[in-house]
């Protein structure tokens, strides 16, 4: 499946859980306990919001031509660093380690480190840890849909565990 597709369903699901929020939420309830735990740093709700939209197309960086869109766009440094540290487990073949689901949680574990310094670095030094295992369990969920995704367009391909 192409970049454009992952994003799209990426979007789409944000969308709907707009709506969802503000349709079943009238009194803001979730967001002012959204507020309260991250003492009302709004920055991190949009950032795992980036993360999740991130995770949609974050899996593709294994590819071996860098042929995914993710080495067109700005983010294409981060990309190629944690590329770098993937070196050894990537295969030839795309589809490899990081799609899998110990690929994606230790991808998801490396990219919310370097967001969290570079969080704490130039916006906030009031950071707190429940910002960190939110902005991962958004990066995670948008990379494993990723390969839900893949599996629905081909379901020849396996899923892997390890």
């Amino acid at each position: 499946m192409k970049a454009r597709k992952h994003l799209a369903i990426g979007f789409f699901i944000v969308l709907v859980l707009f709506v969802l929020l503000n349709f079943y939420d009238k009194e803001a309830v979730l967001l002012s306990l959204f507020s309260n735990l991250f003492n009302g740093e709004t920055n991190i709700l949009w950032i795992g919001i980036s993360l999740f939209l991130l995770g949609a197309i974050f899996p593709d960086i294994d590819s071996n031509d860098d042929g995914s869109y993710i080495f067109h766009t700005f983010l294409k440094p981060l990309a190629k660093f944690v590329k770098s540290i993937f070196k050894p487990f990537i295969e030839i073949n795309h589809k490899g380690f990081l799609h899998t689901i110990s690929g994606i949680a230790l991808s998801s574990l490396i990219v919310v480190i370097l967001t969290t310094i570079i969080y704490f670095l130039l916006i906030s030094n009031n950071f707190s840890i429940l910002a960190f295992f939110f902005w991962f369990i958004l990066l995670f969920i948008g990379q494993f849909l990723h390969l839900v995704e893949d599996k629905i367009k081909d379901p020849e391909w396996e899923l892997k565990i390890n």
